[in-house]
């Protein structure tokens, strides 16, 4: 991946949440697995939309009713301004934003363009569109795959997943997140914890270009 496409995809996660979304591209870069339009055009704003909304779609279609409140409920979760997302809402929104031919800095700058993924629909995402198999592991390990942290310090009793708040994609023990490169998790937010980590099966050798 290039240090331009690497930033750019990264910088798009910035002013909206769709980690788990920008982790699973970094993800496909490294293993060699990018060769869907998704991943060559991934760093533009209405790219990232519509894939969101392809795999929506698929879930609805297919009847997933209990993936589409679990989303609904883990993105309520973070607050305002998304404590009454929907998921018909959110895909209006992306048809809006088509119809209307928002620009790249408009979509960046609308953070109701943020969707909150739960871990197991991470994994759905990544082999229902990708056609990889994953699997979960909790607690500390050094795997590379989408790994994803909480805040040491704030109380997680009460929140989904164990307190997760942020997907991050970690490769060689390097960590990737908002277009930066850092050597551990701490070196990425002090307070950040690992909650899970999402391995990525069958993907192919690395990418000896991803960096």
């Amino acid at each position: 991946m290039s240090d331009s496409i690497r930033n750019d995809l990264g910088d798009l996660n910035n002013g909206w949440g769709i980690c788990g979304f920008t982790s699973t591209f970094y993800a496909m870069s490294s293993l060699q697995h990018g060769t869907r339009g998704a991943l060559i055009n991934a760093s533009r704003p209405f790219n990232v939309l519509a894939e969101i909304k392809t795999f929506l779609r698929i879930l609805q279609a297919g009847g997933k009713q209990k993936a589409l409140s679990d989303i609904t409920a883990f993105t309520r979760s973070f607050g305002k301004p998304y404590d009454k997302f929907t998921i018909e809402n959110y895909i209006s929104r992306i048809d809006n934003a088509a119809r209307e031919n928002l620009s790249d800095d408009e979509i960046k700058k609308n953070q109701l363009f943020g969707v909150a993924v739960p871990p197991d629909q991470v994994v759905a995402y990544v082999e229902n569109i990708w056609g990889l198999k994953c699997s979960i592991s909790k607690g500390e390990n050094q795997e590379n795959g989408i790994i994803g942290v909480k805040s040491k310090g704030i109380s997680n009793l009460w929140k989904p997943y164990n307190g997760l708040v942020h997907y991050m994609y970690r490769h060689n023990q390097k960590i990737y997140s908002w277009g930066e490169v850092y050597n551990s998790i701490k070196d990425a937010r002090k307070s950040f914890e690992l909650v899970l980590t999402i391995r990525i099966d069958g993907a192919g050798k690395t990418n000896p270009n991803f960096r």
